[in-house]
């Protein structure tokens, strides 16, 4: 056959009596893990992380208008934008707004579920079904983590899309590829690296002019819905930009950078002035005069706080250093965060479809599979050279396995060639690796559900304190230490940090007694604030009404 021909799509395999009872369990599974995501969503209905007070504000910044703050370089736009439609769409604003995020987290999750439902009506094998299955709900970054206001489950459900047009469909619906790949670096810029990657290998390893073609169709359709907010970052920046979350992360975690918020940095900021104690010590504060854009503006715009770093302790490190760095981060991510995929779902999986001795003479060489799986291995390794994280290797986690299961399912013999006592045993390893899924993701009802009660009436506490001082909703905060930990609070208050006085600097204050503190604060901060929160590194705070 020649090269320049398309390479016929491998066909599914042909029904059996058995097909319409392995459709229904695909579906009844999909169901199960469906079921498990609301029930998530509705446990975590409260909860909210320091990045989710970032994309909630920038979904803020959206609905208001505001496109010089929403175009920045570090968070992606992609959920933002989600999260903007649905506050549009149900009129709802700031705690109110919180479950609905929740449930949006749900649905984001659902089309993760739905693309192994198709890929198991496609290969109509509930081998597949199940294994995949397992796979999205186990790397889903310590099972489907609806509580994490990130477009972490976003990018993972995309990633599944992406797993399905490119191992099941073999690339070949380029216009739906391209868009997936698009829609993956505006729902995470930072894997703009991976997305060249993928393209160059796609183009090196096309078989002929046809797929080669398909290939550059879809990096066309990529370009083009990524093309404009590139250019708009690149606007804001005043150069050619991708994003700056690889240059900050960079920066953080390689170079030792320590200027990502007060909370860490312990140089000098273009924001920090000085005020005198009493006593005549001075105390650094960090001030803002952006006090209605951001609930915390060094977090939530990174790209306009760290200009302003005038020192900062930056040690660019050496390859000595790095070795370490990296083995350790292989390490981690390795056996901490793959491992159970690979042990509780692919080895099984193996286990059971073993290649027998001479190879099946129907069965497809697999390259296309094992291709899709290096460049699964690509992207964890990505990470891995800066930062990894189980949210941020958990996509490629999930293409490399779900391309392993595929290649090994290929190369298997046919069902009609097993025993029946083999066939119950297949049967019932691959029954449990969903099963194991599944009760790992129930598993954590219970204790979200606890947290949630806690983090309630924690609020609640915090709610009845801002009503006395009867602000309504401009409340205005003075952070004594850690701000990080309170974020999620203050964004649910509707409250912003207006001054901040950094953990080190915090010292001088929290060695004062109880009632010169109130004092000193007040008399600090009391024509800016209402409030002032002396936050401890674990979350816990003490209040100061700035007003009596």
């Amino acid at each position: 056959m020649s090269r320049n021909k398309r390479k016929p799509t491998a066909p599914s395999p042909a029904p059996t009596p058995g097909a319409a009872g392995r459709l229904l369990e695909i579906d009844f599974l999909a169901a199960i893990a469906m079921t498990l995501c609301v029930a998530l969503a509705y446990a975590t209905r409260n909860s909210i992380n320091p990045d989710g007070v970032s994309y909630l504000d920038l979904a803020s910044a959206l609905r208001r208008g505001d496109w010089s703050a929403f175009v920045q370089g570090y968070w992606s736009p992609f959920y933002p934008v989600l999260l903007a439609l649905a506050g549009s769409a149900t009129s709802l604003e700031g705690d109110a707004f919180l479950p609905t995020v929740h449930y949006l987290n749900a649905a984001i999750a659902g089309l993760g579920i739905a693309a192994v439902w198709c890929w198991g009506h496609h290969a109509r094998d509930r081998f597949i079904a199940r294994a995949a299955l397992a796979t999205f709900i186990m790397a889903a970054a310590r099972p489907l983590r609806i509580e994490a206001v990130t477009p972490d489950l976003l990018l993972l459900s995309l990633m599944a899309w992406t797993a399905y047009e490119l191992i099941a469909r073999r690339g070949e619906r380029w216009v739906r590829l391209g868009f997936l790949l698009g829609g993956m670096f505006l729902a995470k810029t930072s894997v703009w690296p991976w997305l060249i990657v993928l393209t160059l290998v796609r183009l090196a390893t096309a078989d002929g002019r046809v797929a080669r073609t398909v290939a550059l169709r879809a990096s066309g359709i990529m370009v083009l819905v990524l093309a404009p907010w590139v250019g708009a970052m690149s606007i804001s920046a005043g150069q050619f930009t991708m994003s700056s979350a690889g240059r900050l992360n960079l920066c953080w975690y390689l170079e030792s950078c320590d200027g990502r918020t007060p909370d860490t940095h312990v140089g000098d900021h273009q924001r920090y002035g000085q005020i005198a104690l009493e006593s005549g010590e001075s105390v650094v504060v960090a001030g803002t005069d952006d006090q209605q854009r951001w609930t915390y503006l060094p977090w939530s715009d990174p790209t306009a706080w760290q200009p302003g770093v005038i020192t900062q302790n930056s040690t660019p490190p050496a390859i000595s250093a790095l070795i370490p760095y990296w083995a350790k981060q292989a390490y981690y991510a390795t056996a901490y965060w793959i491992s159970p995929v690979v042990f509780l779902v692919l080895v099984p999986f193996a286990l059971v479809h073993r290649q027998k001795r001479e190879r099946h003479a129907s069965s497809p060489s697999g390259r296309d599979n094992l291709i899709v799986a290096a460049l699964g291995l690509a992207g964890v390794a990505q990470f891995i050279a800066v930062h990894a994280e189980p949210r941020l290797i958990a996509p490629f986690v999930l293409m490399t396995i779900m391309a392993l299961l595929t290649w090994l399912r290929m190369r298997a013999a046919p069902d009609v060639s097993i025993s029946p006592p083999a066939r119950r045993w297949r049967e019932g390893v691959t029954a449990a690796t969903a099963a194991v899924a599944l009760i790992l993701g129930a598993g954590r009802l219970s204790g979200e559900m606890e947290a949630s009660g806690q983090v309630e009436k924690r609020f609640a506490v915090i709610e009845s304190r801002f009503r006395v001082i009867d602000t309504g909703i401009d409340r205005r905060v003075a952070v004594i230490g850690y701000a990080m930990p309170a974020l999620g609070d203050l964004w649910r208050a509707r409250a912003r940090v207006v001054a901040q006085v950094p953990p080190y600097a915090a010292v001088q204050i929290g060695q004062l007694p109880a009632d010169k503190q109130a004092e000193e604060l007040r008399r600090m901060f009391g024509s800016i604030a209402h409030a002032a929160w002396l936050v401890n590194p674990d979350g816990r705070f003490q209040w100061v009404n700035l007003g009596e």
